[in-house]
């Protein structure tokens, strides 16, 4: 605060803070370091904290519906991939009692050596495998764009029938021949080949028979 006189001015000083103000701020600060002394000592003493209760996990009774109740087949929509038996991972800490992301393990040398810049030109041969759940899926190994153009040309001497295609989706809309209604064809990618899925108008994977017909045509007619 100033007073002014007439000669000069007096600055007084400013009363200090009631102590029953600084005490909510004080006790906030305390529990603050509580608090994080608290965190730092259950992570240091690894104190269970429920995230391996998923091992525990007990599979429940299929679901029962009543007879009368009419509901929607159940369809697989989407491609498994082929199961790969990895060697044992540890995902918790010494004393098992909390959850550990495990650190990423190095590639083999057979895999290192296969991925190799070739992988990446010319179209290879068609290959037709199956997925996790029985599914027909052709894997072609080369660049995309290549195999995108020997397709439409394979297709063509197949007399497979394109009623549209969308490049940029990665996706062909054929006609089946033998029961006249559309299927796509979809190319999607697994690590340097391309995958072809056949789906139906629902789309979801079309069934085994049909796909297996079409993709016969596909691995007749592949390079001619």
């Amino acid at each position: 605060m100033t007073i002014l006189t007439r000669f000069s001015h007096v600055i007084c000083p400013q009363p200090a803070a009631p102590l029953a103000s600084r005490a909510p701020q004080a006790l906030m600060m305390v529990a603050s370091l509580l608090l994080l002394g608290t965190l730092n000592g259950c992570s240091r003493m690894s104190v269970n904290n429920g995230s391996l209760d998923y091992q525990k996990a007990r599979p429940l009774a299929p679901l029962q519906l009543p007879q009368e109740m009419q509901t929607r087949p159940f369809i697989q929509a989407y491609p498994i991939p082929e199961t790969i038996s990895p060697s044992p991972i540890t995902v918790s800490n010494e004393r098992h009692t909390r959850f550990v992301m495990p650190a990423p393990q190095p590639l083999p040398e057979a895999a290192l050596s296969d991925a190799n810049p070739a992988s990446t030109g010319a179209p290879g041969t068609p290959t037709l495998v199956q997925d996790g759940n029985g599914y027909p899926v052709v894997r072609i190994e080369g660049d995309n764009r290549q195999i995108w153009s020997r397709l439409l040309a394979t297709l063509s001497a197949g007399s497979l029938k394109i009623l549209e295609q969308n490049t940029s989706q990665g996706w062909i809309r054929l006609q089946d021949t033998t029961s006249g209604k559309p299927v796509t064809l979809h190319l999607g990618a697994s690590g340097t080949a391309t995958t072809l899925t056949l789906l139906n108008k629902d789309g979801a994977l079309l069934e085994k028979d049909a796909a297996n017909d079409i993709f016969a045509v596909i691995l007749h007619n592949w390079g001619q």
